[in-house]
């Protein structure tokens, strides 16, 4: 699951500008994915985020997604308030606890 989520975010960061790369894509984080069912769930920080990233974005993760496994994968969207704190670096985490 983390392979495909640093995969999925290279190729993001690579399509879209970079403002709108970390705006939408990189406060995302993977929780959960379940290979008998064949779906990904993905966290975002807030309502606002999910909405526009489940409108904007989700059926291209979904694309990626399907690349990756070689199998049709449904892209679920939930909420999750620290979702933006798991996706950031280590050295920025530590740095926003100082």
């Amino acid at each position: 699951m983390n392979d495909f989520w640093q995969h999925c975010s290279a190729l993001l960061e690579r399509e879209l500008t970079p403002q709108q790369y970390v705006t939408w894509i990189k406060p995302l984080a993977p929780v959960a994915f379940d290979a008998s069912a064949n779906t990904l769930s993905i966290a975002a920080p807030n309502r606002f985020k999910l909405d526009w990233v489940k409108s904007q974005f989700s059926g291209r993760i979904s694309d990626l997604a399907r690349e990756f496994w070689n199998t049709p994968i449904e892209v679920q969207f939930v909420l999750d308030p620290k979702a933006g704190m798991r996706s950031a670096p280590a050295g920025a985490a530590a740095a926003a606890q100082r």
